[in-house]
């Protein structure tokens, strides 16, 4: 069936001959005007049914949904929302059977999120509401065997209008379908650029909603100087390996037409279905090097390169764009791997090479980059030793009953996208790994190091994980209960005694496994925000602050005392001082609560009761009676190094033990941890652009030490005032890398 364009009918053909068979057209509206369908879906079980989302001709407005056997329409429908009580829909999709309907707005006018709609034999009726605040604009399809709906970058769950998942999608006109049996997602985009259009096909794991392959098609300007124009309106999957696309006319992009694809970028286990056309280019990829780091002032060092779609025309290159080529020497080894030689004069000195590929043929980069660290020369005499992984990670803590760190990895991750990755600090070495859900940027470990709990910056899901084996993942939906909305947790902190009580923020919301606790607090609307939460020393106590977009008369919010019971979560008091504009974190041996700003406070009170006069990224650590903050020196601020000062303290006296610097930091430092006896982690986080997140991996027996004066691996600036580090740079919250993982993928143009 199809829509008919210029005389608002519906026509039926009959297959394979595409003999006319019956039409209709749709009843009038509320005002007695003639309607149109804008989306059209027959029905996956019986071939005589179809269901229809209508519009008004003059008005463009409406968007009722309709059910027809043939040319009969069943007497019961959804109105549209000129009609009382109608609501606004404006795409459907089947759901695997004839008796179910999935519907979208792609302008939210009422409740948003997916609307599900019961289809019987005397009509289609609206059931429900679920996942408001984030309803997708439209679906493209979906999919029976995963349950799943697509909507470009998207992947809900229909039954509760959770976002599950996101794929990295560039900027610019797509379309996109995906097929489970592959468990592939395939985005067709034309993006412009400077009156130029670019064609790509670019593929994802659908479950991992990685960035799998890109295939370049070339560029248009309103001429055919590609092998595809027109703007992506349609774009379907058939045969063993192919995809089917319909473009339409555009000014700068050209002629709308009808292109088939076909080849190992659709399956690469299969045969093309056809051999005739031309081939594109494919972009490579980057998966792995090895090894990622080198000693400044060393010799040649050949790494092997890891990845897909290398050419023996594909060359290394450090720190490149179009305006500047700085080539390593390279040797083809495979399609697979590439070696490649770190000169001397390239390592001389410590800094972060974004390594990327450039194939000199087709005049393209590789659709990533990956970090390989020159570290500086220790110096003489110093005890710290510092290790590097390559980890675009997003979140750490420490399980010190498994005694390994777990890092949540980005989407971007070379070789762990959308993963959780269990190291061994004191080897460096991964030692497991657990796919979860889109960009996983909080992560808790729970009390007897039991459970993993996970939470996401592209998914309003949360997951709890078994430890040490990262298995049995249990992964339910954020919501409060007197809502169908759906939320993203802004903070989440396991309870330091029960060992399955998360919490999440957004008001604050109290779990026991994937069980909401049904007392809650709410958050914006109520007159407060609560971004950031700590415990104390008891599953009783819990702690919030607003570190931004706060609803306090100033910029920086007050601490949130609420009572944790068994029924939930009440707010007990508020403070009347400001007391942080970053993290807030719990040491349950001393059961005060520690700011990055410094300010430590009885959750009890809300009363500061010390500051340490230092801010960055802290630290505590009551079994040395210490507390590590990693800030910048005022030297450290006004140079290009970007080195930092690590400082501890006496935790109960507040004064300054000892201090050591970590030189040429890559990207920014979002997180630090303690781990082992002598060991502190720091979790750094890339532009994309000029620099990529890292693990630097610490360990200094004499300065992470409960001695009275702990030896310092550098010497005091002033051994009668010393210096204290502040937070010199720029923080980014977990609010910011929210939106630089956002920035990034739309500003990735192929």
């Amino acid at each position: 069936m199809g829509r008919l364009d210029g005389d608002n009918a519906v026509q039926r053909f009959l297959l394979p001959a595409l003999t006319k068979d019956i039409s209709f057209t749709l009843p009038l509206d509320s005002f007695g005007e003639p309607q149109r369908p804008v989306d059209l879906q027959a029905a996956p079980v019986n071939p005589h049914t179809v269901a229809l989302v209508s519009e008004n001709i003059n008005l463009e407005t409406g968007q009722g949904v309709y059910v027809y056997d043939d040319a009969v329409r069943r007497t019961s429908f959804v109105p549209s929302i000129t009609s009382p009580g109608g609501v606004y829909i404006d795409w459907i999709q089947w759901a695997g059977n004839d008796s179910k309907i999935y519907g979208s707005q792609s302008i939210t006018l009422d409740a948003g999120g997916v609307a599900t709609l019961n289809v019987n034999s005397s009509g289609i009726s609206l059931a429900s509401y679920n996942g408001g605040q984030i309803g997708p604009p439209r679906f493209i399809q979906y999919d029976k065997s995963s349950g799943r709906l697509y909507s470009y970058d998207f992947a809900f769950n229909p039954i509760d209008g959770s976002l599950i998942g996101q794929f990295p999608i560039a900027l610019g006109e797509r379309t996109c379908t995906a097929d489970s049996s592959l468990s592939r997602y395939f985005c067709m985009f034309a993006v412009q650029e400077n009156d130029v259009s670019l064609f790509e096909l670019w593929v994802y794991d659908l479950d991992s909603y990685a960035l799998i392959d890109r295939v370049y098609f070339g560029a248009s300007a309103g001429t055919p100087l590609s092998t595809i124009t027109g703007t992506p309106l349609r774009l379907v999957r058939w045969g063993n390996a192919g995809l089917a696309l319909i473009t339409q006319t555009d000014t700068y992009r050209g002629l709308g037409g009808f292109y088939l694809i076909d080849g190992a970028a659709v399956n690469p286990n299969s045969a093309p279905d056809s051999s005739s056309g031309s081939a594109p280019v494919h972009h490579s990829f980057i998966s792995s090097l090895a090894p990622q780091q080198v000693t400044a002032g060393s010799p040649d060092l050949t790494l092997t390169m890891k990845g897909s779609n290398f050419t023996p025309d594909s060359v290394a290159c450090w720190n490149c764009n179009f305006l500047q080529f700085q080539f390593l020497p390279s040797s083809f080894v495979s399609s697979q791997q590439l070696n490649v030689t770190i000169p001397a004069s390239v390592s001389a000195n410590s800094r972060q090479l974004l390594i990327s590929v450039f194939d000199t043929n087709a005049n393209l980069f590789s659709s990533n980059s990956l970090s390989f660290l020159v570290t500086p020369t220790p110096a003489a005499g110093s005890t710290t030793k510092v290790s590097v992984l390559d980890l675009t990670g997003l979140a750490l803590d420490w399980d010190p009953v498994g005694g390994l760190l777990y890092v949540g990895t980005a989407d971007g991750d070379g070789a762990y996208p959308n993963s959780i990755v269990a190291v061994d600090p004191n080897t460096a070495f991964i030692v497991k790994t657990q796919q979860v859900n889109s960009n996983p940027d909080l992560l808790s470990v729970s009390a007897q190091g039991q459970y993993l709990y996970v939470a996401y910056a592209g998914s309003t899901n949360m997951t709890q994980l078994q430890l040490p084996g990262l298995q049995s993942p249990l992964t339910w939906t954020l919501r409060n209960p007197t809502s169908s909305s759906v939320y993203w947790a802004g903070d989440m902190k396991a309870a330091p005694e029960n060992k399955s009580t998360p919490d999440e923020t957004g008001g604050v919301v109290v779990y026991d496994d994937n069980v909401e606790r049904p007392q809650f607090v709410p958050g914006f609307g109520t007159g407060n925000v609560y971004d950031a939460i700590a415990w104390g020393s008891t599953d009783q106590i819990l702690t919030a602050t607003c570190s931004s977009g706060c609803l306090t008369p100033g910029p920086v919010g007050p601490l949130y005392e609420f009572q944790v019971s068994q029924t939930g979560a009440t707010l007990l008091s508020t403070g009347t001082v400001a007391f942080n504009q970053g993290e807030i974190h719990s040491d349950f041996g001393t059961g005060l609560i520690y700011s990055d700003d410094g300010n430590v406070a009885d959750p009890k009170t809300q009363a500061i009761v010390g500051s340490y006069n230092a801010s960055g990224l802290l630290a505590p650590d009551s079994s040395l009676n210490r507390v590590f903050i990693l800030g910048q020196t005022q030297a450290q601020a006004n140079t290009n190094t970007n080195s930092f000062t690590i400082q501890s303290f006496d935790q109960k006296t507040f004064s300054l033990v000892s201090s050591i610097i970590i030189e040429n930091l890559a990207g920014s430092p979002v997180q630090l941890a303690r781990w082992g006896n002598s060991g502190l982690a720091i979790l750094t986080f890339g532009d994309g652009s000029t620099s990529l997140g890292v693990l630097y991996l610490v360990q200094d027996a004499s300065f992470v030490s409960s001695a009275q004066k702990a030896t310092s691996s550098v010497p005091q600036i002033s051994t009668s005032r010393p210096e204290l580090a502040q937070r010199r740079w720029k923080r980014i919250s977990k609010v910011d890398i929210v939106k630089m993982l956002k920035a990034r993928n739309t500003s990735r143009v192929p």
